[in-house]
């Protein structure tokens, strides 16, 4: 592995594969994600398998609405139903889904808004998890790192305009600004 791939991870999802299977042995078969600050997040958010992540791929749905609706709606279930039991493992679940799914929706034809107002409901239901989460500084700076990246890489669509407001809301909660008497 080379040294820029082990900066940002000590494995990877074929290293998982490569784990489970007994041909990836040592150090490299750990597979923790890294923080923004190189510490690693915490062990129980790593080994979760998520139900929803294979289902939202770049271009995963097509031109269809309802489908995608239907899948936002069941990966928010989970998430939810994961957060009674593990807070911490639900937000890092919730920021997962935030960063993949507006490039599973790019080609979805979303006139008539329905597709949107899925995304909000779903920011809407989420973001308290994350925001609500006890974790260290390291992990929760990471995390908002990469839901900016996914706010950011949205630009096109805007189907992650409403994370903007969470995001500026953090940002005043980590700097507050001068009191106005």
């Amino acid at each position: 592995m080379s040294a820029k791939l082990n900066e940002q991870y000590l494995g990877s999802d074929f290293d998982n594969f490569l784990a489970n299977e007994g041909l990836l042995a040592g150090a490299e078969a750990v597979a923790t994600k890294r923080t923004a600050a190189g510490q690693a997040v915490s062990p129980e958010t790593s080994g979760h398998v998520w139900a929803f992540k294979p289902r939202f791929r770049r271009n995963s749905f097509g031109w269809k609405s309802q489908p995608a609706i239907a899948r936002i709606k069941q990966a928010v279930s989970e998430i939810k139903k994961v957060a009674r039991r593990d807070p911490v493992l639900a937000a890092e679940g919730a920021v997962l889904f935030l960063e993949r799914v507006s490039p599973a929706l790019t080609n979805i034809d979303g006139s008539s808004g329905s597709i949107g107002t899925a995304v909000n409901r779903a920011i809407d239901a989420l973001m308290p998890l994350v925001a609500s989460a006890t974790v260290n500084a390291a992990t929760r700076a990471d995390w908002l790192l990469r839901l900016r990246q996914a706010h950011n890489d949205d630009a096109g669509c805007e189907y992650l305009f409403d994370l903007a407001a969470w995001l500026d809301d953090f940002d005043e909660q980590a700097n507050p600004g001068p009191q106005t008497p």
